[in-house]
């Protein structure tokens, strides 16, 4: 498929905010600015996050394969990133539409049937994030409150690395509650 501009004719889908999508539309309530700097914010951690994940790597083999030197501690820290790029990252492609969507059968719906199933799917994606978001807190507080340790190579508290379970999905919540809120800047 070749890319090709818009005819006049042609619906151009509005630009979302944040750092891909331009400038943000005039007039959003201040929960929504709020919404899309914090999401920034969170990409922008992840983003380094998955760069300093990518430096480390190559680091970790260089040094096993060029100076018979493991860094025995990479695996663990890149296992500890992989969790935090997911979680802080995940509202983010949301916000884009960047999510797996799978419309072979929506497609075909007429447009009302189609905003049932979308509700459906955004209600049912909710509640899993609340499932998350509660039970993630738990595990933090409760590794907080009892001081557990990680203990491979590294020593790590439990309750630092669980954090950005609870956190991402929380935001990640309210992103899926705008995207109810607002049905027509739903991402295709």
């Amino acid at each position: 498929m070749v890319d090709r501009p818009p005819d006049a004719t042609e619906a151009v889908p509005e630009a979302s905010s944040g750092a891909a999508g331009g400038a943000p539309p005039a007039g959003r309530p201040l929960w929504e600015r709020t919404l899309d700097r914090l999401i920034d914010a969170l990409a922008l951690v992840s983003g380094g996050l998955l760069a300093g994940l990518t430096l480390l790597t190559a680091a970790a083999t260089l040094s096993r394969y060029f100076f018979n030197r493991p860094l025995g501690w990479s695996i663990e820290l890149a296992e500890y990133a992989l969790l935090y790029v997911t979680f802080l990252g995940a509202p983010w492609v949301l916000r884009q539409g960047g999510h797996v969507r799978i419309d072979i059968v929506t497609s075909r719906l007429n447009p009302s049937l189609s905003r049932i199933v979308d509700i459906f799917s955004t209600g049912t994606a909710l509640l899993v994030t609340g499932f998350l978001v509660y039970f993630g807190a738990r595990a933090v507080l409760t590794a907080y409150s009892g001081g557990l340790v990680m203990i491979k190579v590294l020593r790590m508290p439990r309750h630092l690395i669980l954090a950005a379970i609870p956190i991402g999905s929380l935001v990640l919540m309210l992103q899926l509650v705008r995207m109810l809120l607002k049905p027509t800047a739903r991402g295709s």
